[in-house]
């Protein structure tokens, strides 16, 4: 007879298969049922695939470009296959620039709202659980509008890391400031060059 120690030990892999009617798009359902699932107790991971011919829906069960682009899409939002500017003047292109940045300093002052319950006593989990979210939103936020300029988050994010990644300092130690922000070390190189050379080149292949 096993003991309740032995039984928590025992490792398995099952794999569950769920039939699904739907009356409207889900965007998130694979990550809804996979999330759901993983935090019951005892489960270590937890993956969901979605199996569909629709083209909508099998773009959702790829990766976070993808998913993005499904909620550009699923929401009327502009989503090019290459980089395009979205407006015909500059007063328009600037005026898109000042909305979005209303946007997100919407989202910053939300910050003050998770300061106040931190210092309310919030447990741990509870605070975290608001920044995940909150620092969320910004991502999110911050990737659709890439995609309204046909820009894809992991190449621009790609490129931009790398370029963080010279940072070091001359002793191969990294630089802080103050406020423990990374500071640009001797052997940085710019991102933008490699970005607009990205750029150019999706342009020229249409995608």
């Amino acid at each position: 007879m096993k003991t309740a120690k032995n039984m928590s030990a025992v490792k398995k892999t099952v794999e569950l298969k769920l039939t699904l009617s739907l009356s409207k798009d889900l965007p998130d359902i694979t990550d809804l049922i996979a999330g759901r699932i993983y935090i019951m107790e005892g489960i270590e991971d937890a993956t969901a695939t979605l199996v569909e011919d629709n083209d909508h829906t099998a773009a959702i069960s790829k990766g976070f470009d993808a998913k993005i682009r499904a909620f550009n899409k699923l929401y009327n939002l502009p989503c090019p296959t290459k980089p395009a500017m979205l407006d015909v003047t500059r007063a328009a292109a600037i005026m898109r620039i000042e909305r979005f940045m209303s946007i997100l300093q919407e989202e910053l002052g939300e910050g003050k709202d998770i300061m106040t319950f931190i210092d309310s006593g919030a447990e741990q989990a509870d605070v975290l659980t608001d920044i995940a979210d909150w620092l969320g939103d910004m991502i999110v936020y911050c990737a659709s509008e890439l995609a309204k300029y046909g820009l894809r988050t992991e190449d621009v994010l790609g490129i931009i890391m790398a370029s963080n990644m010279s940072k070091l300092g001359e002793d191969g130690k990294p630089i802080y400031d103050e406020r423990g922000k990374v500071m640009k070390g001797p052997g940085y190189w710019r991102p933008e060059p490699m970005i607009r050379r990205m750029i150019l080149a999706r342009m020229r292949s249409g995608g």
